[in-house]
């Protein structure tokens, strides 16, 4: 699922696939694949994780330190704006922790 939500450290595919594709695919992009597998995500952490909380808690929260440190250092020098919003979508999709 961190592949498909594009989080560090599988979130390499991002800002090549938001540039190439047509405005209203990125818009789709931008937005329906990470609330599903949001949604999945969680269902899954709750019910089917339980017991192994605190191994898969301590995963989570330090793939959610490199999204935002990849997610932000790679923003920084974009000068395509679906670059750009691939490498904030990376930085913004770590809600999780």
């Amino acid at each position: 699922m961190f592949i498909k939500l594009g989080l560090a450290p599988f979130h390499f595919w991002v800002p090549q696939i938001y540039e190439g594709a047509p405005n209203f695919v990125t818009l789709v992009l931008l937005v329906l694949p990470k609330f599903v597998l949001f949604v999945l995500f969680i269902k899954l952490y709750l019910f089917v994780f339980k017991f192994v909380h605190q191994i898969l808690f301590q995963v989570i929260c330090i793939n959610v330190v490199l999204s935002l440190i990849f997610g932000s250092f790679g923003a920084l020098w974009q000068n395509n704006i679906k670059k750009f919003m691939a490498y904030s979508a990376i930085t913004n999709s770590d809600l999780f922790c």
